[in-house]
């Protein structure tokens, strides 16, 4: 028997899932340090994601994740979010072009502060 939800899909064992009628929102979160960060845009260009967050406290960190915010990293390598709150993320590889992606912003302690599904091309 399979159960679905906006999250997950049930069927014996959790897994994430995202019903194509029902995109997930963005998520925004503070760390137990206070720290807040809220993705207010994401933008591709080519196999760059242009990031821009309103974060307070920090450091934070902005990566690309595959099918989920657990989810292995795809992009070369994760990157700091500077002072003016903005970050450039570069695919890994064309292997993930058009793969459910998850930019995340992490703090210090690697917790997960915001996510925002993508794809590369999409713009949010």
């Amino acid at each position: 028997m399979t159960y679905a939800s906006e999250a997950c899909i049930y069927d014996g064992s959790w897994r994430p899932g995202i019903l194509p009628h029902r995109p997930r929102p963005p998520f925004e979160g503070t760390s137990p340090g206070g720290t807040t960060a809220k993705i207010l845009s994401a933008s591709w260009v080519r196999f760059r994601c242009k990031v821009v967050v309103e974060a307070q406290g920090g450091p934070f960190t902005a990566d690309l994740r595959l099918g989920g915010p657990a989810g292995a990293s795809v992009a070369s390598s994760p990157k700091t979010i500077g002072d003016n709150g903005q970050a450039s993320l570069v695919l890994a590889g064309d292997e993930h072009e058009g793969a459910a992606l998850v930019l995340v912003v992490t703090d210090a302690d690697g917790r997960v502060l915001a996510q925002q599904p993508t794809r590369k091309g999409e713009s949010g």
